[in-house]
């Protein structure tokens, strides 16, 4: 997601991280400001993005994803 594209987000939208990855992870926009995005991921991480370092994320239309835990016990 490019800078201006990441503009047009608002609370509620679904988005994606790290696409066709093990480590993909849906979630959805709870806040937005003039720099960064907030999302809860659906694997129940919070995390903060700078709208610079969006070009892992997609918008997303499908159901929850959530990471493949590498070497889990």
């Amino acid at each position: 997601m490019t800078f201006q594209d990441s503009k047009k987000l608002t609370i509620g939208d679904r988005v994606q991280i790290w696409a066709e990855s093990p480590d993909a992870c849906t979630g959805s926009v709870i806040e937005t400001g003039c720099n960064a995005v907030k999302v809860e991921w659906d694997d129940g991480q919070i995390g903060i993005i700078h709208r610079n370092g969006l070009a892992n994320v997609s918008t997303h239309h499908g159901g929850k994803i959530v990471p493949v835990l590498m070497g889990a016990a």
